[in-house]
């Protein structure tokens, strides 16, 4: 898979869950949104929502807290 192509998607799934966290903040909505791309597993979260990834009994974390933080200044 081309790295242009993946860049791309991780680009407009960032700039995706940003406007919906902006519009949905009043609402409490949470989720989580996950892809597999051939090999690439691309994860994204909106509020508090949480993935793992569960490898030989092991669970490990996807996500980073999604806090207002975190968004883009105007």
């Amino acid at each position: 898979m081309q790295t242009i192509y993946v860049e791309e998607v991780k680009s407009s799934l960032s700039n995706a869950f940003l406007q919906a966290d902006i519009s949905l903040a009043e609402h409490r909505n949470r989720g989580s949104f996950l892809r597999l791309f051939f090999r690439h597993l691309m994860v994204a979260n909106a509020a508090d929502g949480r993935a793992v990834l569960c490898r030989n009994g092991e669970a490990i974390d996807m996500y980073r807290d999604h806090k207002p933080i975190y968004l883009p200044l105007p």
